[in-house]
Protein backbone atom coordinates (compact mmCIF):
# COMPACT_ATOMS: atom_id res chain seq x y z
CA UNK A 1 0.00 0.00 0.00
CA UNK A 2 1.38 3.41 -0.96
CA UNK A 3 1.69 5.98 1.83
CA UNK A 4 1.94 9.66 0.96
CA UNK A 5 3.13 12.60 3.04
CA UNK A 6 0.46 15.31 3.08
CA UNK A 7 2.01 18.73 2.61
CA UNK A 8 4.79 17.63 0.24
CA UNK A 9 4.37 18.33 -3.47
CA UNK A 10 6.85 17.48 -6.21
CA UNK A 11 6.93 19.19 -9.61
CA UNK A 12 8.96 18.68 -12.78
CA UNK A 13 11.87 21.05 -13.14
CA UNK A 14 11.10 24.14 -15.18
CA UNK A 15 12.14 24.39 -18.81
CA UNK A 16 15.63 25.81 -19.06
CA UNK A 17 16.63 24.75 -15.54
CA UNK A 18 20.26 23.64 -15.17
CA UNK A 19 21.07 19.94 -15.52
CA UNK A 20 21.80 19.61 -11.79
CA UNK A 21 18.18 20.54 -10.92
CA UNK A 22 16.14 17.35 -10.61
CA UNK A 23 12.72 18.68 -9.59
CA UNK A 24 10.93 21.29 -7.51
CA UNK A 25 9.80 20.34 -4.01
CA UNK A 26 7.16 22.40 -2.19
CA UNK A 27 6.50 21.87 1.50
CA UNK A 28 3.54 23.12 3.51
CA UNK A 29 4.71 22.99 7.17
CA UNK A 30 1.23 23.28 8.64
CA UNK A 31 -0.05 20.32 6.61
CA UNK A 32 2.98 18.23 7.55
CA UNK A 33 2.69 19.02 11.25
CA UNK A 34 -1.08 18.43 11.26
CA UNK A 35 -0.74 15.04 9.54
CA UNK A 36 2.61 13.70 10.81
CA UNK A 37 0.81 11.16 13.03
CA UNK A 38 -0.26 9.31 9.85
CA UNK A 39 3.34 8.51 8.87
CA UNK A 40 5.35 8.57 12.13
CA UNK A 41 5.17 4.77 12.31
CA UNK A 42 7.50 4.67 9.30
CA UNK A 43 10.49 6.28 11.05
CA UNK A 44 13.75 4.48 10.48
CA UNK A 45 16.19 3.45 13.23
CA UNK A 46 17.49 7.01 13.49
CA UNK A 47 14.06 8.63 13.68
CA UNK A 48 13.83 9.83 10.05
CA UNK A 49 10.86 9.43 7.75
CA UNK A 50 12.28 8.83 4.28
CA UNK A 51 10.48 9.89 1.10
CA UNK A 52 11.12 8.45 -2.35
CA UNK A 53 10.67 10.77 -5.33
CA UNK A 54 9.10 8.66 -8.08
CA UNK A 55 7.72 9.24 -11.57
CA UNK A 56 4.07 8.43 -12.27
CA UNK A 57 2.66 6.82 -15.40
CA UNK A 58 1.94 10.30 -16.79
CA UNK A 59 5.56 11.37 -16.26
CA UNK A 60 4.83 13.60 -13.26
CA UNK A 61 7.05 13.24 -10.19
CA UNK A 62 5.56 12.54 -6.78
CA UNK A 63 6.76 11.76 -3.25
CA UNK A 64 5.92 8.53 -1.44
CA UNK A 65 6.87 7.51 2.11
CA UNK A 66 9.45 4.72 2.05
CA UNK A 67 7.81 2.03 4.18
CA UNK A 68 10.29 -0.78 3.50
CA UNK A 69 11.26 -2.51 6.77
CA UNK A 70 10.03 0.30 9.01
CA UNK A 71 9.06 -1.50 12.20
CA UNK A 72 11.24 0.31 14.74
CA UNK A 73 9.46 0.09 18.10
CA UNK A 74 11.86 2.59 19.71
CA UNK A 75 10.44 5.43 17.65
CA UNK A 76 6.96 4.07 17.01
CA UNK A 77 5.98 3.82 20.68
CA UNK A 78 8.20 6.19 22.64
CA UNK A 79 8.59 9.34 20.56
CA UNK A 80 5.28 10.82 19.56
CA UNK A 81 5.10 14.07 17.62
CA UNK A 82 3.76 16.89 19.76
CA UNK A 83 1.59 19.02 17.48
CA UNK A 84 1.17 21.72 20.15
CA UNK A 85 4.73 22.96 19.63
CA UNK A 86 4.55 23.38 15.86
CA UNK A 87 4.51 27.18 15.99
CA UNK A 88 7.74 27.18 17.99
CA UNK A 89 9.47 25.00 15.44
CA UNK A 90 8.43 27.15 12.48
CA UNK A 91 8.61 30.60 14.12
CA UNK A 92 11.97 30.18 15.85
CA UNK A 93 13.91 28.94 12.85
CA UNK A 94 16.28 31.53 11.43
CA UNK A 95 18.25 31.31 8.22
CA UNK A 96 21.40 33.29 7.69
CA UNK A 97 23.14 34.00 4.37
CA UNK A 98 25.77 31.43 5.35
CA UNK A 99 23.11 28.69 5.50
CA UNK A 100 22.09 29.17 1.87
CA UNK A 101 24.30 27.19 -0.57
CA UNK A 102 24.00 29.68 -3.45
Amino acid sequence: MAVYMKGVNVFKKRDGAPDFVMCKLSINPEMIFDNIHEVEQYRNGKGWINLDILVGDDGSPYAKVNTYGQNNKQFNNNKRFDNSSKSNIVDNYEVSDEDVPF
